[in-house]
C-alpha cells in the first residue's frame, strides 16, 4: 500500500496546474487596444499615434528592434506585446495595483535580450553541474562497470533538457516551450528507468524500457495532436515517476544502507525533489521583476542535482570495487 504522505506529495504537485495557468492581463481592453495600435505601425512606433498607455524612448518617436533581440527571434508583433505589457504594469505599479499575468506568464524585465534572465541563469548553473558529473562518469572504466553507459545516456539527456530549458527561458515561443517540456519529461523518465535498472539489474533493460518508451511516445503524441496543450496532464504525467522514486530508493536505503551507505544521497534527493517542485504551487509575482517561483525551482535543483550526481559517482565506484574484488576471487 502506498503511504498516504506520498499521495499527498503527488496531489500537491498536480495542484500547481491551476495556479500556474491563470492569465488575465492579455485579455484586458487596455492591453489589446495598445497592441492593436502598436502593431499597425510595426517596427516604428510613432508617438502621435500611440495610446496613452505607452511611453516611447527616442526623441523622434521611433525605435527598431536591436540586433540581439532579432537574434533571439523577437518580431515587431512580439515586441509590441512586451512594450504594451510593461507600460501598463509600470502605470499600475505607480498606483500600487496588483501585478497580473500575460499569456500565462508573469511580466519579466528583459536583460541582454533574455526573456526570463533568472531562469536562464539557474538553468545554466544546472547545466554546469550536469556537465561536470557527465565528465566524471566518462572517466570510469566501462569494462569494470556495466551500468556506466546507462548513466552516461541519462546525463546526455539531462544535458539536452537543460539546454532546452535555457533556450525556452531565453525566448518563450511555441517550439522552445515544447522542446523544454518534452526534453524534461524524457530526462525524468530515463532517470526513473535508470533507477529501476540499477536496483533490479541490467538484465531488465528491455523489459522495463519498452513500456516506458511506448508511454513516452504516447504522451508526446497526445500533447502534439490535442486541440490545446494540456499543461495539467503534462504536470501529472511527470509527477508519476518523480513520486514513484521515493519508495524505490527509500526501500533500497532501508535494506542496503550498511552495504551501500551512499544510497542516503539518492533517498534524500528523491524526497526533497517533489517538495522543491511544489514551490511552484505557491506562485508569486517576480521579485524585482526578476525572480519568480519557477526560477526558484530551478535554483533549488542546482544543489539537488549535485547531490544526485555524487550518488551516481559513488554507486559507480562501489560497483567498480565489487568487480575488482570478484576478479581477485576468480
Amino acid at each position: 500500500m502506498i503511504p498516504t504522505w506520498i499521495l499527498h506529495v503527488y496531489l500537491l504537485l498536480c495542484a500547481a496546474v491551476p495556479f500556474t495557468s491563470a492569465s488575465f492581463g492579455d485579455r484586458t481592453p487596455q492591453f489589446r487596444n495598445c497592441v492593436s495600435a502598436c502593431e499597425s505601425y510595426c517596427v516604428h512606433f510613432p508617438e502621435q499615434n500611440a495610446p496613452d498607455l505607452r511611453e516611447l524612448d527616442p526623441p523622434n518617436g521611433q525605435q527598431s528592434l536591436s540586433f540581439i533581440l532579432q537574434c533571439f527571434g523577437w518580431s515587431c508583433e512580439s515586441e509590441c506585446k512586451y512594450r504594451c505589457m510593461w507600460v501598463i504594469e509600470e502605470k499600475k505599479l505607480q498606483k500600487q495595483q496588483k501585478v497580473v499575468q500575460y499569456y500565462g506568464k508573469w511580466p519579466f524585465k528583459r536583460m541582454l535580450g533574455l526573456q526570463e534572465p533568472a531562469s536562464v541563469l539557474f538553468s545554466f548553473l544546472n547545466l554546469w553541474v550536469v556537465l561536470d558529473i557527465f565528465s566524471k562518469i566518462k572517466q570510469r572504466d566501462s569494462r569494470e562497470n556495466e551500468y556506466r553507459n546507462l548513466w552516461l545516456v541519462n546525463y546526455i539527456l539531462n544535458i539536452v533538457a537543460w539546454v532546452a530549458s535555457i533556450t525556452f527561458h531565453t525566448r518563450d515561443i511555441t517550439i522552445t516551450e515544447r522542446l523544454d517540456y518534452f526534453a524534461a519529461t524524457l530526462s525524468i523518465m530515463f532517470t526513473f528507468y535508470a533507477s529501476i535498472i540499477q536496483i533490479l539489474g541490467i538484465k531488465f533493460l528491455v523489459l522495463i524500457g519498452t513500456p516506458m518508451c511506448i508511454a513516452y511516445c504516447m504522451h508526446v503524441t497526445y500533447l502534439m495532436t490535442a486541440d490545446y496543450f494540456d499543461y495539467g496532464w503534462n504536470m501529472k504525467f511527470n509527477a508519476i515517476p518523480v513520486v514513484s522514486m521515493i519508495p524505490l530508493w527509500s526501500l533500497r536505503w532501508a535494506f542496503y544502507r550498511r552495504k551501500e551507505p551512499h544510497v542516503w544521497k539518492a533517498c534524500a534527493f528523491v524526497i526533497m525533489l517533489p517538495f522543491a517542485a511544489a514551490c511552484e504551487v505557491f506562485d508569486f509575482p517576480p521579485l524585482w521583476n526578476f525572480l519568480d517561483a519557477h526560477a526558484l525551482w530551478h535554483a533549488l535543483t542546482i544543489p539537488l542535482g549535485y547531490l544526485w550526481g555524487q550518488f551516481v559517482l559513488d554507486q559507480l565506484d562501489d560497483q567498480q570495487r565489487k568487480y575488482k574484488q570478484d576478479s581477485k576471487i576468480i
